[in-house]
This record gives C-alpha cells, structure tokens and sequence, in this order.
C-alpha cells in the first residue's frame, strides 16, 4: 500500500510547536531539537460514533485498503517524505528527493546489470540489502550470510556433486567487490564541516572513498578500480573525512572479512540524511557508467 505519493492522496504530518510557545524547547541541542518520541504523526482527527479516533481510524484502514489492526503488527510501513522527486536550480543540473542515500547507488548497480550486453566474462551480481543505517542486522542485512548462500548456490550448481566448502572460499577470495554508497558532499554555505582540500564536490564524477583510519581498499585494488574508471573516460575524485571527525565504510567491511577485494565508490550528495537530498545528474549518469564498466571488465 501507498499513501500520500498519487495526487489527492492524504497525508501524515508530524505537527510542529508553535515559535511563540516554545520557550523551553529554545535550549536543545542541535540533535535533540526534536526527540524520537515526539515524531508521532496525525493519521485522523474525526472520532467514531464511539467518540474514539483511533477506532475510526482503523476503520478507513480496513474499508480503503483491506489493513486490520492486527495486521500492522506484522506490516512494514515506512514514513517517508510525501514530495516527489523535482529538477533544483534554474539550469536543472541537480535532481532533489528524499532516499538517495541509497536509492541512488542501488538504482545505477540494478540498472547497470540489467543493461550489461552478452555474457560477462566473470559471474556478475548486483546485491541490495536492507538495514544498512542500523547496523546490516536481520536475515537481509549484509553481516547476514545470504550472499555467501547465495555464491555457494551458484558455485554447487556448477560442480556439482564434488562441491566442497573450499570452492566456496575460492570464490570470495576472487570476488571483486564495490561497495555502492553515496556521500556528503562539500556544503558551500558550511565548507568547514569537510576536509577542504580533499573534498568531494558535486558534479565532478564518482567519488573514491579513502577513510585513512577506517575500512579501506588496498593499493593494488584501488588501482585496478582508477584503471577501469581512466580507461573509459570517466570522472572521479577522491575524498577523505576530516581527521579529527572520521568515519568508516557501510557494508564494505562485512565483505572484506571474508576475504573479498572491497572498495567503497559513490558520489556526492547535498542535505545528505535530510528529507530532501539533491545529487548531480551528471555525477549519476557517470556512476551508471561505471557500474556498466566494472561489471564487464
């Protein structure tokens, strides 16, 4: 089910407090301004003939789209930003909307797959997993062992009854790995909150994430990756996290522990985490070239 997204559609609201009655709130931090228990959005307003709302609305819920209340113990319902998607600036050159962080990466590697003319060279396989802002947990997280099961399946399929768990761990060791994740980019109106001099900027291609002290490819790969992205003509910067700030990779690093090659490439956003996230096309279309690339190389 979808609600909000189609003209007409309702929508929720988690209701703001008034400026001039805020006084006790003006004291918060900048991340506690507003708390987890206080983003309740408003689903209804107009009681049943029981005086409750709730019982209303629980009963649109099932007459319009078939939900029981018990039924939401078991649903997976997603607040989420009612704008759509919407060209930024005069000359078009940006495109805004909530999710890109990671919609963004896992649209260009889908799409990058379906694309690929012929057969690859090599097995290629394009994996999106789910909870990756809370830690890759669950049975579709990626510290899960479902790609593992998944390289196992394909690698007893093609050896039949004299598969054996080192064909297994053949097949990771080769495995050649990017790990698909946007980035902040370089905030015009706060420079200071990137590394300057080592800053990604929007619109100057695909970012190769170096984290110093954090996860990080090997020398050797990192070449192979600058190899394919020279080779065919595409774009590319670096960046790095400012020293004193630092941060590591996503789900690079559930990877690499099993001896995977892994590198972490994306490309820059703008409000990155925010409701609305703005991405360059150009920098898009040149991470969809090279997703195209790495698959056929």
């Amino acid at each position: 089910m979808s609600i909000g997204l189609a003209p007409g559609d309702p929508v929720f609201v988690i209701p703001d407090n008034a400026p001039h009655s805020d006084t006790e709130l003006r004291t918060r931090t900048y991340t506690d301004v507003l708390k987890g228990e206080e983003l309740d959005p408003i689903a209804g307003s107009i009681p049943d003939s029981n005086s409750s709302i709730i019982g209303q609305v629980t009963q649109e819920l099932a007459s319009r789209y078939g939900v029981r209340e018990e039924d939401l113990v078991s649903a997976e319902l997603q607040l989420v930003p009612a704008s759509p998607p919407a060209d930024v600036g005069l000359d078009r050159g940006l495109v805004g909307g909530y999710g890109q962080d990671d919609r963004l990466s896992s649209y260009c590697a889908s799409r990058a797959i379906v694309d690929l003319k012929g057969t690859p060279n090599k097995t290629a396989l394009a994996y999106l997993s789910n909870f990756e802002e809370v830690g890759s947990v669950n049975n579709t997280g990626a510290e899960s062992q479902f790609l593992n099961s998944t390289i196992a399946e394909i690698a007893s399929a093609q050896r039949g009854s004299g598969y054996s768990d080192m064909d297994l761990r053949r097949a990771l060791r080769s495995a050649h790995v990017i790990s698909a994740d946007t980035n902040d980019g370089i905030n015009p109106i706060f420079p200071n909150t990137s590394e300057p001099s080592n800053a990604a900027r929007l619109g100057y291609g695909v970012t190769i994430k170096r984290y110093g002290r954090g996860f990080d490819a090997n020398s050797e790969y990192i070449a192979h990756i600058r190899d394919i992205l020279d080779r065919n003509s595409i774009p590319w910067q670096t960046q790095t996290p400012r020293v004193d700030v630092g941060v590591g990779g996503t789900i690079g690093g559930f990877m690499s522990r099993e001896e995977m090659e892994v590198i972490d490439l994306g490309v820059p956003l703008l409000s990155m985490h925010a409701t609305f996230e703005m991405s360059s096309k150009v920098d898009l279309w040149n991470f969809y070239r090279f997703m195209l690339a790495f698959y056929g190389s």
